[in-house]
């Protein structure tokens, strides 16, 4: 069994002291692994971006625990990997488990009294419904899935960071 410590995940539980104490002394914090960075973003993420991530781990601790989790994160790892390889403009296969999760949270953000949930939830649905507003598919309009391109526009936001709050 490999350690604890060596566990390469989407989601990787941290304690400061004996991985094997997690259950009894708690999880000090959460390492969020393969993140897509936004290059608009001059530190990768923006503030929009940080708040859907924080409604969505919020959300994770407040829906029911799957009785088979080793079977729920196993489709979620064959959802993640069908995605990433979708065409960015594309509405995506995972349609009807996106929208699932976005009216979750919208029943966690009216249950918890939380405007800024709500808003986030209604981003989601907009951005399943529009994969036009994705990182993903704003690249490829800019860049025409041209590598010449591509290796411009990189170029371009390396050298003039800008601060997009919106993407």
């Amino acid at each position: 069994m490999s350690a604890t410590k060596e566990f390469y995940g989407q989601v990787r539980l941290r304690h400061a002291g004996d991985h094997s104490h997690l259950r009894q002394d708690g999880i000090q914090y959460l390492e969020l692994r393969n993140l897509d960075l936004n290059p608009w973003a001059a530190a990768g993420i923006n503030l929009s971006q940080l708040t859907c991530l924080t409604w969505f781990v919020l959300l994770m601790l407040w829906l029911p625990v799957p009785t088979s989790v080793d079977s729920w994160v196993e489709a979620g790892q064959r959802a993640n990997e069908q995605v990433a390889i979708e065409a960015p403009m594309q509405v995506p296969r995972q349609l009807t488990e996106g929208k699932q999760l976005a009216e979750a949270l919208q029943t966690m953000a009216t249950s918890l009294r939380q405007p800024s949930a709500s808003q986030v939830a209604q981003y989601i649905l907009t951005s399943l419904h529009d994969p036009a507003n994705t990182l993903a598919a704003r690249w490829e309009q800019q860049t025409n899935g041209s590598l010449e391109r591509a290796t411009q526009l990189a170029l371009q936001l390396a050298t003039t960071p800008q601060f997009d709050a919106l993407t």
